[in-house]
């Protein structure tokens, strides 16, 4: 089977759906690694709440 004929045999509508999710992903990747910029805005007060307690928590194993 040669390429050509793998073509032929896609139906073109899949092949724009696989296109279209693919770039999709791809931005919400890219727009999630940079958390202040982008279309979607993270927090990071939920982090900062955690460190807050995880430091005001006594030593799980205390030296002797």
């Amino acid at each position: 089977m040669s390429f050509q004929q793998i073509l032929d045999s896609l139906p073109i509508g899949g092949v724009f759906v696989a296109f279209a999710i693919l770039g999709a992903v791809i931005t919400l990747v890219v727009d999630l690694d940079r958390p202040r910029d982008g279309f979607l805005k993270v927090s990071q007060q939920p982090l900062t709440d955690l460190q807050e307690q995880v430091g005001a928590l006594p030593p799980a194993n205390p030296r002797k």
